[in-house]
């Protein structure tokens, strides 16, 4: 048989009791909620990369995830391939447009340095959009903004990405042209472009999970960025992260989720803020 003509060996569609069982795994360990209307993207997602490693049966890629160092390492390469990273640089431009202002009212006063956060940062575009609209304030405004930007994400290949700094002309469309001139740089690679070192030392990457947010350090924040990371969650785990998440801010803290992720009942402490273009928190004085 000609190696032209060879055929990886098909998997068999994912079991019912296999689908519960990984519901359940990606519940209890991310807390990500997988419904039915997306059984095939998780199948597809298992099936590529269990080919990858010749295992032919979804309980035995299971198995493996739980063993040892080795299933650590795996469990890191899966948690790539079934969250979405597709992002770019300034994403959201009304959202953008509200964090600005937030920062020009609070730079007139500011005592302390200027404290960020981007939640589920993928591979970077977020936090250096947000890196850049900080340092274009103060200088607009002539004054000095001491800030800095933590970035969290799940995934560590995406984190290594984030830390490279470079990205594709396509990332960038939607970035205002003197931003590009400000604070990119060609890169070597044709067609990519390089985030300015001076961006770069504002914004610091690190592995984070939203269910082991009682660990986190992170207190005090100014604003927080969480777009387009609920949707993963059940409702009711949906309503706990943000009460968390205004937990982590400090009092008039502005907390922006995505367009979508409308939660249904009260957050405590903190009132919507009043942008009918943007779904937003600012947490309460007191």
């Amino acid at each position: 048989m000609h190696s032209s003509s060879w055929r990886p060996k098909p998997i068999a569609p994912l079991p019912d009791d296999e689908f519960v069982a990984w519901q359940r795994l990606l519940d209890e360990r991310l807390g990500i909620e997988v419904p039915a209307h997306r059984r095939h993207f998780l199948e597809t997602s298992l099936t590529l990369r269990m080919r990858e490693l010749g295992i032919d049966h979804y309980h035995e890629y299971r198995q493996r995830l739980t063993k040892g160092v080795s299933g650590v390492v795996e469990w890191m390469a899966l948690i790539d391939r079934i969250t979405v990273q597709e992002t770019r640089f300034f994403r959201d431009a009304d959202a953008i447009q509200l964090m600005r202002e937030h920062i020009e009212r609070r730079i007139r006063s500011a005592t302390r340095p200027l404290a960020i956060w981007s939640v589920g940062c993928s591979t970077g575009e977020e936090p250096y959009s947000l890196a850049m609209v900080a340092a274009d304030v103060a200088e607009q405004f002539g004054k000095r903004l001491a800030f800095g930007v933590t970035a969290t994400d799940i995934s560590t290949p995406a984190l290594l990405k984030a830390r490279e700094a470079t990205y594709p002309e396509r990332k960038l469309l939607e970035m205002p042209a003197n931003y590009r001139e400000q604070f990119m740089l060609p890169a070597e690679q044709e067609g990519h472009w390089q985030v300015l070192s001076e961006v770069q030392a504002r914004c610091c990457f690190t592995r984070g999970n939203l269910l082991d947010m009682g660990d986190s350090p992170l207190s005090g924040m100014d604003i927080i960025f969480c777009q387009n990371v609920l949707i993963y969650f059940r409702k009711n785990r949906r309503i706990e992260i943000v009460n968390n998440l205004i937990d982590r801010l400090r009092p008039g803290g502005l907390l922006i989720l995505g367009a979508g992720e409308v939660i249904e009942t009260p957050v405590y402490r903190a009132e919507r803020v009043d942008d009918k273009r943007v779904l937003a928190y600012r947490r309460r004085m007191i």
